[in-house]
């Protein structure tokens, strides 16, 4: 996988998973970013990542209401699987950091 590739997925995955914070997020725009940002995960290897967007979006009933619960687990398991990535292959690290 090329440096900057990893890295656009790097710099907007965080961003956007902070965005599924906003109150006038209605269920059907949070529904298709949980799926968006689950594909991509998928595709970079973030695979537990992968699992709790897929409960989030597939198994809540109030998808919505149950963002306080899901969110704080999905950002801590994001950052982690970034760096973890980044120690296993690390060619993918910036040069700045």
């Amino acid at each position: 996988m090329s440096r900057s590739i990893w890295s656009d997925f790097r710099a907007e995955l965080l961003p956007r998973l902070e965005s599924l914070d906003r109150a006038d997020l209605d269920r059907e725009e949070l529904l298709r970013e949980l799926h968006a940002l689950r594909g991509t995960s998928s595709q970079f290897g973030l695979f537990l990542l992968e699992v709790l967007l897929f409960s989030w979006e597939k198994k809540e009933p109030d998808p919505v209401g149950a963002t306080s619960k899901y969110l704080p687990g999905a950002q801590v398991i994001a950052r982690l699987s970034l760096d973890a990535i980044e120690g296993e292959f690390p060619h993918l690290k910036s040069p700045c950091g």
